[in-house]
């Protein structure tokens, strides 16, 4: 299905004023009672029955909050989100794949690779 990859051979970073998502893709996931909204930047919100379990603006132009996940290289000592979004690091590699029920983002930073599946069980709360 379809999904974005990049990767910055040249300068290793992504070109200035871009996030690592070049469009403002995102997901609607829902079972009817828990909706998550998944961005391309790895932002996004969480509802329940109506209430919000996250907090989150839809300002596209931060594309900054939600609920975040994050990993450290501790030989290294450096640190990043799992979705580019809050950090911001720029990584060797990027992906996000959206697949009916299911976004996934996966990175590849100082030699460690990352994936994060975000789905909602359709029979459970």
């Amino acid at each position: 299905m379809g999904g974005v990859s990049l990767s910055y051979p040249e300068t290793g970073r992504p070109p200035l004023g871009r996030l690592d998502d070049p469009a403002p893709h995102a997901r609607l996931l829902s079972n009817g009672r828990y909706t998550v909204l998944v961005t391309g930047a790895g932002s996004g919100f969480s509802r329940w029955d109506g209430l919000a379990l996250t907090a989150w603006s839809a300002d596209r132009t931060e594309d900054a909050e939600g609920f975040f996940l994050y990993v450290r290289d501790l030989e290294r000592g450096v640190f990043w989100s799992l979705g580019h979004q809050p950090v911001q690091r720029p990584a060797a590699r990027y992906r996000v794949r959206y697949r009916p029920g299911m976004v996934t983002i996966a990175r590849l930073d100082e030699g460690i690779e990352a994936a994060l599946d975000v789905a909602v069980v359709a029979d459970g709360d």
